[in-house]
């Protein structure tokens, strides 16, 4: 792949954006994240023996970037700009991002354009959860949901009643119980790390439930049952792909 001007978009920012010329170039290849499983070597048996787990391992991304006669403050807005951790668009593919955790910047001087100004030259690593996702949608859930992606995806479901009574919802084979059921409303967030259940108000009520959070595994259609009193399911579906 040639050299790209100002095609980098970070936090929806565009490397375009900034006050001062940088050329971006991604040297990553695609990439597909190995998966956690332990491998453990027995005498007794032939091979490998496998303990499967349902994680990956994170990916990194590296782009190398070109800075022309900037000064030091540019280069102290370059790093503000890429920041620690947040969401990566590749210029080429716009419906599609990675978030990542962390990032790096080496930078390496080139040839001096005069006493305050320098052209630089360096690589920007981010490291990125294992999938690249989607853009995120809202959809209104009817009694099937087909996952046609290579990677399991943890919906944010708003569930509605209106009823004060136990109610539940099953998707595929979990099932969760609310209490008190969902009127007016509840938000389900299933993302690995950030599971919780909050009210219409955006009160923490995870004691108010019982059972699953949500995943939705790779390419499988899955079955919505809900109970009397559950009027409406919106889900926000975080598409991703190995």
């Amino acid at each position: 792949m040639g050299l790209e001007h100002n095609h980098l978009i970070i936090n929806g920012r565009s490397s375009a954006d900034l006050p001062f010329l940088i050329a971006i170039e991604t040297n990553s290849a695609p990439v597909k994240a190995r998966k956690k499983n332990i491998y453990n070597e027995l005498d007794s048996v032939s091979g490998l023996v496998v303990q499967t787990i349902d994680a990956w391992e994170p990916v990194e991304r590296i782009y190398t970037f070109y800075m022309y006669d900037v000064t030091l403050s540019d280069v102290r807005r370059f790093k503000q700009f890429v920041g620690q951790s947040g969401q990566i668009t590749p210029y080429n593919d716009q419906e599609m991002h990675y978030n990542y955790y962390s990032s790096e910047i080496d930078f390496e001087t080139m040839d001096e354009a005069d006493a305050f100004h320098q052209n630089y030259q360096g690589t920007i690593s981010f490291i990125c959860e294992p999938f690249e996702y989607e853009r995120e949608r809202t959809i209104e859930l009817g009694n099937t949901i087909r996952n046609y992606t290579s990677a399991p995806m943890y919906p944010r479901l708003k569930v509605y009643g209106n009823t004060n009574a136990k109610q539940s919802l099953t998707i595929g084979d979990q099932t969760m119980v609310f209490k008190r059921g969902a009127n007016p409303s509840l938000t389900v967030e299933c993302k690995f790390g950030e599971q919780n259940v909050y009210d219409q108000y955006g009160n923490l009520i995870n004691s108010d439930i019982m059972g699953d959070f949500f995943v939705i595994p790779p390419d499988s259609e899955v079955v919505v049952v809900k109970t009397a009193g559950i009027t409406k399911i919106e889900m926000l579906a975080r598409w991703g792909w190995l």
